[in-house]
């Protein structure tokens, strides 16, 4: 995959939280994965399809038609530094007195 594409997948709605779920709960249903979360669920079903096309995430089928899904080598690598910048971006406190951001220009 090329970098524009890649920067294209990463800044996709729902990209970043649906390889950090899979990645917390590895085997997770597709329709588990799907009702982690209240929103977007046509939006997220179809970024799943798309990282599974570009082998982030790979199946597993099992009986009654359910897909388990878990992370490939380069997925997990991904989702494990994608978990680690949202926790450090979790941790940033903004200043006390921010300053005119027109005025930093």
């Amino acid at each position: 995959m090329d970098r524009d594409t890649a920067l294209e997948l990463l800044d996709s709605p729902y990209t970043v939280a649906i390889l950090i779920d899979v990645l917390r709960n590895p085997g997770i249903s597709k329709s588990e994965l799907l009702n982690l979360r209240t929103r977007g669920n046509r939006t997220r079903f179809n970024r799943i399809q798309e990282l599974i096309a570009v082998g982030l995430i790979g199946v597993k089928p099992s009986r009654h038609n359910t897909m388990h899904l878990y992370l490939t080598v380069e997925g997990q690598s991904i989702a494990v530094l994608l978990e680690k910048a949202v926790g450090e971006l979790a941790e940033v406190q903004p200043p006390e007195n921010p300053s005119d951001p027109e005025k930093d220009l």
